[in-house]
């Protein structure tokens, strides 16, 4: 997992690194011949690419079969679902995944032949990344942004920062809330009235994200219900949001609820200093096995920990980038659940909130170079990536 400090690394073998070393080594997805680990494993290259591809595109991928396929050499093609999930329990870390990016090479190089990885041996160089579309233009924007343009990103930052607060104040007092504070368990409610009306699933209560006691299942089922409501109330604040059309919002807010959801919760931990989820209603789910309600025979809460909150805490994300990435998480360049229409708007919102994250990284600190805020801006984009594999794990039933 790459720390603060840790530069990314992208790798070009060496036709005559190590092959004896290599000898005997079986894929730990498929069973195919490994040529060396790739994130974290065992890997063949077909999977190694096919995880690489899977996480740089957001991909979610559907089984036919109740996520019952065999993957083995032969058929690892015939179910993209089961194939990313055998990935990601065999131990592929998503956040050694480099980004589909144009690299801005470091002072630090390493072509020398005499350096490798720890891992495969290769010829490798030191590299920062922005997103390969209009990659020279994002970067020139980005490191020559006018004053006027700077003013601007600054406050579409605060703007959001704002948006955060007063979400998180946004508490029912009428009384139409409260009634129906007693129909939520009584009835099935579909996204088109969940979404116009978010009360129907749960009142808006106060939010104490705070690990008080325990978490029961009750707690944790009331804690997803308010977590809707709040994602339901940010994405309608959202100016980007409200642009597309009433099919792709709707359609928008089921496919990204778990990525954003966990996220909140993510940083509501980190600054809690809970050890574990921390939830809503002044609960939270505990990283010890023994103490857990229930069983989380998929270590949902293990990974979440592992690969969110342990990496938040140790690049202190501070609240602005958290409500960017809240924002560039919901815009997920790849989706393939809205018009092409909308897709073309959410690609153009997704550059604009990353620009003002790169802004954000340049002015937190007078002595920040670019390379340096270049450099933050990809470990938090790594993030991204981490929420969207979430998606895939998440089978236990209190994590969404």
């Amino acid at each position: 997992m790459n720390g603060p400090n840790e530069q990314v690394f992208s790798v070009t073998r060496s036709p005559q690194s190590d092959a004896p070393k290599r000898a005997g080594l079986t894929c730990r997805v498929c069973g195919d011949v490994a040529n060396c680990k790739h994130y974290g494993v065992n890997a063949c290259n077909g999977c190694k690419g096919f995880f690489r591809r899977s996480v740089t595109r957001n991909s979610i991928y559907k089984c036919r079969r109740d996520g019952s396929c065999q993957i083995a050499k032969e058929q690892r093609n015939s179910c993209r679902a089961c194939r990313l999930q055998q990935c990601i329990d065999a131990g592929m870390n998503p956040r050694a995944v480099q980004f589909e990016l144009d690299p801005i090479q470091l002072n630090k190089s390493t072509d020398s032949p005499g350096k490798a990885s720890p891992s495969c041996r290769p010829k490798e160089e030191s590299t920062l990344a922005i997103p390969r579309k209009s990659s020279s233009k994002f970067t020139e924007a980005a490191m020559q942004t006018d004053h006027d343009e700077s003013i601007f990103l600054k406050g579409l930052s605060a703007a959001l920062v704002v948006i955060n607060e007063r979400i998180v104040k946004n508490k029912s007092s009428s009384e139409i809330d409260v009634n129906l504070e007693d129909d939520c368990e009584k009835e099935t409610i579909t996204l088109a009235v969940a979404f116009e009306h978010p009360t129907r699933v749960h009142p808006r209560t106060d939010l104490h994200f705070s690990p008080d006691r325990l978490a029961t299942t009750e707690d944790a089922m009331n804690h997803y219900r308010r977590c809707l409501v709040i994602h339901f109330d940010w994405i309608k604040s959202l100016d980007d949001f409200i642009s597309l059309s009433h099919a792709d919002q709707l359609s928008l807010a089921k496919d990204r609820f778990s990525a954003c959801t966990w996220w909140m919760i993510g940083y509501k931990s980190v600054k809690s200093g809970c050890d574990g989820c921390c939830f809503s209603n002044g609960t939270y789910y505990p990283l010890n096995r023994d103490l857990q309600p229930l069983s989380d025979a998929s270590d949902c809460v293990g990974y979440f920990f592992d690969r969110l909150v342990k990496p938040m805490r140790k690049l202190a994300v501070d609240e602005t980038e958290y409500c960017l990435l809240r924002v560039i998480c919901l815009f997920t360049q790849d989706s393939t659940v809205v018009s092409d229409a909308g897709l073309v708007r959410i690609r153009s919102s997704r550059e604009k909130y990353i620009l003002a994250l790169f802004n954000h990284q340049a002015k937190r600190n007078e002595h920040t170079s670019s390379l340096e805020a270049a450099g933050r801006l990809a470990e938090l984009l790594l993030f991204v990536s981490v929420l969207s594999v979430s998606f895939h794990i998440s089978r236990c039933r209190l994590i969404c």
